[in-house]
């Protein structure tokens, strides 16, 4: 261990909250905070797979929702919730 970088993963633009090798070395997982998972190959540094977690709202129609701002709107959205254009929101 000489704390040289020794290679840069590229495709993440969020922050990694934690990794893990494979068994073999051959593999790299990462995890972040935009709920995926993905899978490096050590040796070239290229994805080869990327996972992402369901959200505690996914799918689910909001559309006739009353009382929310768009901040709200937008942390619904991100959370996995649908709506139908022009119908789901109300002030």
């Amino acid at each position: 261990m000489t704390g040289r970088q020794c290679a840069c993963l590229r495709g993440r633009q969020s922050v990694i909250y934690g990794l893990a090798f494979s068994g073999d070395g051959l593999l790299l997982a990462t995890n972040s905070i935009d709920e995926t998972v993905r899978f490096w190959e050590v040796a070239s540094g290229a994805c080869r797979q990327s996972l992402r977690m369901v959200g505690p709202y996914a799918g689910k129609k909001i559309d006739g929702v009353t009382g929310i701002g768009e901040a709200q709107k937008a942390a619904l959205h991100a959370l996995g919730a649908v709506a139908t254009p022009g119908q789901a929101y109300t002030h």
